[in-house]
């Protein structure tokens, strides 16, 4: 029997409570569930993440890095001042990847979210990202307030697109660009 690589385990684990718990919710995603999806047993997800609380933690890491790196790869098209097409690009990652923006979403909205836990790498990153010349001398807790800003916006746009409540379509993109350049976020 070959050796399943670890790594690709605690990934699988990681996108499979991403995709369960970000369309049913926190409580409809069980070990056992989520374990079934993955070909493994519920006992192996508690050896990679011990509970149910550091297994949902960790999914929420995973899933707001992957949303961070999309922003992230467009901080050059931002600072060249094409920020329309960054958001667009930042838009398009969130619908097609709407299992993590509605993961990111439910989890927030959860008591399992401490917000002040990744505060720090948060804003080094919005230090990288927005560039207006009004916000450069803005505090840490006020570049958390845009980050999450313009986080919040995207994902909850994207859930809309994603759930057929919204088509995806030039002129709601345009309402949402020009809300975020409104409040100077990039």
């Amino acid at each position: 029997m070959a050796r399943r690589n670890l790594e690709n385990i605690a990934e699988k684990i990681l996108t499979q409570t991403i995709k369960i718990a970000g369309n049913d919710g926190l409580d409809k995603a069980p070990a056992k569930r989520i374990a079934r999806e993955c070909d493994i047993t519920d006992a192996t997800i508690f050896v990679y993440y011990e509970t149910k609380e550091n297994l949902l933690a960790s999914a929420y890491k995973y899933a707001l890095a992957r949303f961070d790196e999309s922003v992230y790869a467009e901080a050059p098209l931002i600072k060249k001042g094409d920020a329309a097409k960054a958001v667009k690009n930042i838009f398009a990652f969130a619908v097609e990847n709407a299992d993590i923006a509605k993961y990111i979403s439910v989890y927030r909205h959860s008591a399992y979210w401490d917000r002040n836990e990744i505060v720090e790498e948060k804003v080094k990153l919005s230090k990288k990202v927005f560039t207006s010349a009004r916000l450069a001398a803005n505090t840490p807790e006020e570049l958390m307030r845009l980050w999450y800003a313009l986080e919040n916006l995207t994902v909850e746009l994207a859930i809309n697109v994603a759930d057929g409540r919204l088509m995806q379509d030039e002129k709601y993109l345009k309402a949402f660009l020009q809300k975020i350049l409104r409040f100077n976020l990039i």
